[in-house]
C-alpha cells in the first residue's frame, strides 16, 4: 500500500503522476505486443520500467478494475492485493484512477503472466 491518503499534497501528486505514467507505458507495451502473448507484454513492460515497477504497475492495473468485474479472477485479485507497494483499489479510487484502456479479460491474462514471472 502506498498510503496515498497520508502523503503530503506534493508527494501525492507525484505518486498519482507516476501511476498514470506507468499505466500509459503498460498500454503502449500491450499495443506493441497485442498479437503476441501476455508474457510478451509483461516482458516488454519489465524491459521498459524494471521488474519491481512492472509488478507494481500490473497490480495497480488489476486493482483499478471494479471488484464486480468477474473477468478478473479471484486469484489475480489476491495476488495484486499482496503487492505491498501497489496502490489499493480504495487508494486508486481516491485518486480518480478507474478501469483501463486494456480489456479486463486481457488485464487478467497479463496479471497471470506477471504473477507467474514474480513467483520464479
Amino acid at each position: 500500500m502506498k498510503n496515498i491518503r497520508n502523503m503530503e499534497l506534493t508527494e501525492r501528486r507525484e505518486a498519482v503522476r507516476t501511476i498514470k505514467t506507468n499505466r500509459e507505458i503498460i498500454g503502449d507495451c500491450y499495443s506493441a505486443t497485442r498479437s503476441a502473448t501476455p508474457a510478451d507484454t509483461v516482458n516488454a513492460l519489465v524491459e521498459r520500467v524494471g521488474f519491481k515497477t512492472a509488478v507494481e504497475t500490473v497490480a495497480e492495473l488489476v486493482n483499478s478494475i471494479s471488484e464486480w468485474d468477474g473477468r478478473i479472477s479471484r486469484r489475480i485479485r489476491t495476488w495484486a492485493a499482496s503487492i505491498e507497494t501497489a496502490a489499493t483499489p480504495d487508494e486508486l479510487e481516491v485518486c480518480h484512477i478507474y478501469g483501463s484502456s486494456i480489456h479486463s479479460a486481457h488485464v487478467n491474462e497479463i496479471g497471470y503472466a506477471m504473477m507467474e514471472m514474480s513467483q520464479k
